[in-house]
């Protein structure tokens, strides 16, 4: 076991090494200069010679990108070339939201997905399976954002349980922290739900018709644990792809969710820095999700050998 994980963190490296290397090449082959949008439409040249040279962007690419890479190995992801802040402060004030937003969408997703996905396996092709596939079908064919606002019109405008938009950090009490959250964590839920059960009914289908269950029901099981302990587990592996794909999703694919509900996190970060062509912060939170990418296939990998010890083999 412990070789199996050596050996899966190990292959990460040379994954974050790549995107490192084309973060920074595709960031510095776009068109348009940064230094030109810095110093605003009616600065003068030497203006613009003189905030190319300060951020470094005279140089060639090869040292930029080596540069770069040194200040990364201690931790240092730069200065924003608009604001003067670290990239690491400004990242660390906005990933709590995201962060927040994210396990709280997974903890809908999961909880009800998979259940959900069980109960249209265990009654295919009666109505209640047809009724569970067709908010399946609803939820991965809807955009997000019309999702977040039928979701803002009921819950929010017309019933006036939860605030509509804005965001409430923990410090400020666990209830009104929660309060924020529900929304946008339920609309970021949808699309992942609908997927989990979708898989989940198709693999404990495939299950269901094996011998070792009508063996198990043959012996008087109950019916429950025939299908969370004895289907459920060996369908796990397809399930547990598609929520570790899932949840990387979620961190990466925020973007809409938070703008829709206001919520300051790194998805409206990242859009700011684009229209501003920061380099720094571009860089920064790209960097930082594709970490948070490598780690969830890494914890995928790792559950796999737990769920199936032959994996690990």
């Amino acid at each position: 076991m412990r070789r199996y994980i050596v050996r899966r963190v190990l292959a990460s490296i040379p994954v974050l090494a790549v995107v490192a290397i084309i973060t920074f090449g595709i960031l510095h082959l776009t068109p348009g200069d940064p230094a030109e949008v810095i110093a605003g439409p009616d600065a003068r040249p030497e203006d613009v010679e003189a905030i190319r040279t300060r951020l470094g962007l005279d140089r060639p690419a090869i040292v930029q990108f080596g540069n770069w890479i040194g200040s990364l190995a201690q931790g240092d992801l730069g200065v924003s070339a608009f604001s003067g802040q670290r990239v690491t402060s400004l990242i660390a004030e906005r990933i709590g939201p995201t962060v927040s937003i994210a396990v709280l969408a997974a903890v809908f997703a999961i909880s009800l997905g998979i259940p959900l996905g069980v109960l249209a396996a265990w009654k295919a092709n009666t109505w209640i399976d047809r009724t569970v596939m067709l908010f399946a079908v609803l939820g991965l064919s809807l955009p997000a954002f019309l999702l977040g606002f039928v979701i803002m019109w009921i819950l929010g405008i017309k019933f006036q349980l939860l605030p509509v938009a804005g965001y409430a950090r923990l410090s400020e009490g666990f209830g009104e922290y929660l309060k924020y959250l529900v929304l946008p964590s339920l609309t970021a839920s949808l699309t992942l739900m609908a997927l989990i059960t979708r898989m989940t009914r198709a693999s404990t289908l495939e299950v269901l018709r094996e011998d070792y269950i009508r063996t198990a029901r043959a012996k008087g099981l109950q019916e429950r644990l025939v299908l969370f302990r004895h289907a459920l587990r060996n369908a796990a592996l397809p399930i547990l792809t598609v929520v570790g794909f899932g949840l990387a999703f979620l961190v990466s694919g925020l973007v809409i969710v938070e703008s829709v509900f206001a919520v300051p996190g790194m998805g409206r970060l990242l859009v700011d820095a684009i229209r501003q062509r920061d380099y720094s912060i571009i860089q920064g939170v790209v960097l930082t999700v594709s970490v948070f990418y490598v780690l969830v296939n890494l914890t995928v990998d790792l559950l796999y050998s737990y769920v199936d010890p032959r994996v690990r083999y």
